[in-house]
């Protein structure tokens, strides 16, 4: 290359390389909003900080074509999602276990829930039995992997994989992919934004 171009090319790939360092920090940096003025999209981010700070649990789940449907249409996917998921929770005595999550549609056309949660008193198997049955029965193959739950080491990245396609997934829905924390994992992540204030 001439020099001149070769010299704008270098500055344009510094450029892309600082443009991406800032975003990463920023991704992981906690938010600085006092907790009644942050956003819902600052509030789950708390919430992701907070769930790692006590050991929690991400979780993705691949849903039946029966629920997929159901909450395409519902006018709260939700609120429709998470009423089933707190009946499941209750008929394994898990009522109150922290948790967040938000819908996501794939590339692959397939609607699909992400979240984390604040570890109850059970075990990981019993968390995906809960998962599996709020989001319905997939049999064969698909099914042995419907649900997965891991530790939760890098709360503000599973944040924002989690978050990553919320536009393109309400374009496809009839009601809004809003992100959501229950009362438990509010108060997790009030309680963690107050730490961080000072």
């Amino acid at each position: 290359l001439h020099y001149p171009l070769r010299r704008q090319r270098q500055m344009c790939i510094r450029d892309r390389e600082k443009t991406t360092a800032a975003n990463l920090l920023k991704r992981a940096a906690v938010p600085t909003t006092k907790w009644r003025r942050a956003t819902p999209d600052e509030k789950f981010r708390y919430a992701g900080h907070a769930a790692q700070r006590h050991n929690g649990l991400a979780f993705s789940l691949n849903l039946s074509d029966k629920v997929q449907q159901s909450l395409k249409s519902a006018a709260d996917p939700i609120r429709s999602f998470t009423d089933t998921l707190n009946r499941q929770l209750k008929k394994r005595d898990l009522s109150g276990t922290p948790y967040a999550l938000t819908l996501e549609y794939s590339a692959a056309d397939k609607l699909h829930v992400h979240g984390f949660l604040i570890s109850p008193d059970c075990s990981v198997s019993t968390l995906k039995g809960v998962l599996r049955a709020a989001g319905g029965k997939i049999t064969g193959r698909a099914g042995s992997t419907q649900a997965d739950v891991r530790e939760m080491y890098d709360g503000a990245g599973w944040v924002f994989y989690s978050k990553k396609v919320k536009d393109q997934t309400n374009d496809k829905l009839s009601g809004d992919a809003r992100l959501f924390l229950n009362r438990g994992m509010t108060a997790a992540a009030h309680e963690f934004s107050l730490s961080v204030s000072g």
